[in-house]
């Protein structure tokens, strides 16, 4: 009778741990942000905003509103860098006394991911849930840290919040601009009130209405007024055109756990111990998504009381000589 050898291979199993609740999937940071606008009117070549010309400014403060570092433009668009602007100045600088000063020197960051529309068209609407999930995911984050200059770690550990303004670009009287909703109301009302009688749909209505927040901080109020027709000039610089991203309480973005080794053909059960800073409760529970080897399995409906405990496990066969899982939000 022919011997029969058995090989075994080892199995390295490699855990990547990451934790969030109450956000959508790779989300990090909690938005307290929400938009609205209206229908557009008709304009001319001299005074025109066409559908998708818009970004947003990103100011980094820390949690009592102090700026700490130049704020950037994201957009989509390919943006001329002659475009007319009045720098990189923040809602929060205006609010503290800075004024407009032309600038015809344009410089912003198109990101790889592409953002989401945030200034409503007439024909296409922006959703506030896909804004939400971009500017509180981990790639906005990573990709601010690296503009920034802030270290990741740092951004996120609770001592920092994201400003998010709206950003359109147009042409008024033939010249392109670039304007934040504040940028947008100061320079009305400098000249005379120029701006809304060329484009109120744009200026005084759906860029401002693109971001508001749901609730008070950094000393700006919650929107409590009409989400869609047009608004003042002082109530967009006091309210409007800002929202603001939070990360108290945001778990570490990455834990490392140890590696194990297994034979092949072998029934794994991974069990991790989850911790929330925050209760989880079965309105809004959390989801554990481990990714194996290229396929995804999930574990929902995870509640925890705040500062407790809670064990997720997963069941597999390692098959392959190698074996890589992930567990994510």
């Amino acid at each position: 009778m022919r011997a029969i050898r058995k090989y075994f291979f080892p199995l390295l199993l490699s855990l990547t741990i990451f934790l969030s609740t109450g956000i959508s999937t790779y989300a990090m940071g909690d938005g307290n942000i929400d938009g609205g606008g209206g229908s557009f009117g008709t304009g001319s070549e001299l005074n025109v905003w066409r559908n998708n010309q818009d970004g947003v400014r990103v100011t980094v403060v820390t949690t009592g509103g102090s700026v700490v570092a130049t704020p950037i433009d994201l957009s989509n668009c390919n943006i001329s860098s002659t475009v007319l602007n009045f720098g990189k100045v923040s809602k929060l600088q205006y609010t503290a006394g800075s004024s407009l000063s032309i600038n015809a020197s344009y410089t912003y960051s198109k990101p790889a991911v592409a953002l989401p529309r945030i200034i409503s068209g007439s024909m296409n609407k922006a959703s506030i849930a896909a804004i939400k999930r971009y500017i509180c995911s981990e790639y906005a984050a990573k990709f601010i840290a690296s503009k920034t200059g802030i270290p990741f770690e740092n951004l996120i550990n609770g001592d920092y919040k994201l400003v998010i303004e709206p950003i359109a670009y147009f042409t008024h009287n033939g010249k392109n601009y670039a304007m934040t909703a504040t940028e947008a109301a100061l320079y009305n009302k400098l000249s005379g009130g120029a701006l809304r009688r060329v484009l109120p749909s744009l200026t005084h209505q759906n860029l401002p209405l693109a971001l508001f927040l749901e609730k008070s901080d950094l000393g700006y109020p919650a929107w409590t007024g009409s989400t869609s027709g047009k608004v003042s000039d002082d109530a967009i610089i006091s309210s409007l055109g800002i929202g603001i991203v939070s990360y108290k309480d945001v778990p570490s973005e990455e834990l490392e756990a140890p590696d194990y080794t297994y034979r092949v053909d072998t029934d794994v059960i991974s069990s991790i111990m989850l911790t929330s800073a925050t209760e989880v409760n079965p309105k809004n529970p959390a989801k554990a998504t481990f990714y194996i080897n290229g396929g995804t399995y999930t574990v929902s409906n995870i509640v925890m009381p705040s500062g407790e405990t809670e064990r997720s496990s997963i069941r597999g066969n390692s098959r392959t000589t190698v074996w890589t899982l992930r567990f994510c939000c």
